[in-house]
């Protein structure tokens, strides 16, 4: 008698194409955050020594589309000209300083954290895989 094959896991899941997509996106939205954070750190310095750094900015403006992108997230420009970018309200980059992204397996399904707040809901790419996934 022929048996159905068994259901995997999520775990086994785990695996997938879509979930090793995953695993690589926070990778490629940390780098993102730190050339952002860089770029912040240079427009502040410039704008303080009274240069307008627009080449700057325009370069800094792509990566913030690129990392919108893949988690998706909210802008704002701080005072000192430097910007902070945010996910599902926890910041991933903050002027100068970033906050790493992860992925971990859970059971129910990938977990995207920002250290040191924990759990959160990305959107773009990598929250499309999160859902995807569980």
């Amino acid at each position: 008698m022929n048996r159905p094959p068994e259901r995997t896991s999520r775990t086994s899941d785990w695996k997938s194409p879509i979930a090793r997509r995953s695993i690589r996106r926070p990778a490629d939205a940390n780098t993102i955050a730190t050339q952002i954070a860089d770029l912040n750190r240079t427009i502040r310095d410039a704008l303080g020594s009274g240069t307008a750094p627009n080449d700057l900015a325009d370069q800094r403006d792509l990566l913030v589309d690129d990392l919108a992108r893949l988690v998706g997230g909210q802008v704002a420009t701080n005072p000192d000209g430097t910007v902070r970018v945010s996910v599902d309200g926890h910041n991933v980059v903050d002027g100068t300083r970033t906050h790493t992204l992860a992925v971990t397996q859970d059971p129910a399904g990938p977990i995207v954290t920002v250290a040191p707040w924990g759990a959160v809901r990305p959107g773009g790419e990598l929250g499309g895989f999160q859902r995807a996934a569980a």
